[in-house]
């Protein structure tokens, strides 16, 4: 992956939309992306690429566990309410719990239930 300011800011994005910037990095490492931001266009240096690097694997891993978590939670969830549908006479419910677009709105609690 390129250290460029374009990326390291979509980085920073997607962690503030995910709600895990300010939980997972400490002070130092939000402050070091943030100057990194402001002062280079694209990292040259590799100790700087490597330390960013560790910091950009840790947001990722926690991105990530959370999706991963919520798929299988979905997944779960949709097994069971195909069983239920389907023993309530609905033919169709049998495909639901093999529909990943189902078991993602499941897990990530999209439809309330």
């Amino acid at each position: 992956m390129d250290l460029t300011k374009s990326s390291l800011l979509r980085m920073k994005h997607r962690a503030l939309r995910n709600r895990v910037w300010f939980s997972v990095l400490s002070p130092i490492e939000r402050g070091l992306l943030d100057l990194t931001v402001g002062w280079v266009g694209q990292v040259k240096s590799a100790k700087l690429a490597s330390i960013l690097n560790e910091i950009l694997t840790k947001l990722l891993t926690v991105m990530n566990h959370g999706i991963i978590g919520a798929l299988q939670r979905g997944y779960a969830l949709a097994e069971r309410i195909s069983e239920w549908a389907y023993g309530w006479g609905n033919g169709a419910a049998r495909e639901w719990s093999s529909d990943p677009n189902f078991q993602r709105a499941l897990g990530l609690g999209l439809l309330s239930l």
